[in-house]
């Protein structure tokens, strides 16, 4: 039976929900798709006029159909989702990440928001920034703990949670940058 993935306990004073919406992405599956439904035909219409091989180009067709399903759906349920209490900011990149990854507010040493250009979307690892979440847009918060971890999390809504991180700032003694207006 699958683990529960619960919601941070608290009063939500951020919210956000993030899902793929490049349109490229979307253009770039459905035209794998396309292309491996019709490898997978023209492999069977050679099996059924007895080409030699063609057998093992269904195998294969059948196998590349369905790793292009594979990745249309786990893009179709991909989502990033960014909670913050008064306690911490809790994020998750879901299917990958089921779990909230937290971050207590007392733990972070500082907090930047910045515009930054992506090539990428999802969860991965970066040099510069650390662990990255992001789903889409050129917004992101820019966090480093006091242990030396550093995450960026991607944002739809960088004004709303500016004003969360202002007011958060004096209370958990965190250094507090808004870098938008410099970019």
């Amino acid at each position: 039976m699958p683990k529960k993935n619960y919601a941070p306990e608290g009063e939500y004073i951020y919210n956000e929900q993030q899902k793929l919406r490049q349109w490229y992405v979307w253009f770039i599956l459905a035209l794998s798709l396309v292309l491996s439904s019709a490898f997978l035909i023209n492999s069977f219409v050679n099996f059924m006029e007895g080409a030699p091989g063609a057998a093992s180009f269904i195998v294969l067709g059948v196998l590349i159909l369905f790793i292009c399903l594979f990745f249309v759906i786990s893009t179709a349920g991909s989502k990033l989702n960014v909670i913050a209490t008064e306690e911490a900011i809790h994020f998750q990149w879901i299917p990958l990440n089921n779990k909230f990854n937290k971050v207590n507010w007392q733990n972070v040493q500082s907090i930047k928001l910045i515009r930054y250009k992506s090539m990428g979307y999802g969860m991965r690892i970066s040099e510069k920034y650390g662990s990255i979440y992001n789903a889409f847009g050129g917004y992101a918060i820019n966090i480093v703990t006091r242990g030396g971890n550093h995450f960026l999390i991607g944002t739809a809504k960088p004004h709303e949670l500016e004003k969360v991180l202002v007011r958060l700032k004096d209370i958990h003694y965190f250094d507090y940058e808004n870098q938008l207006e410099e970019n």
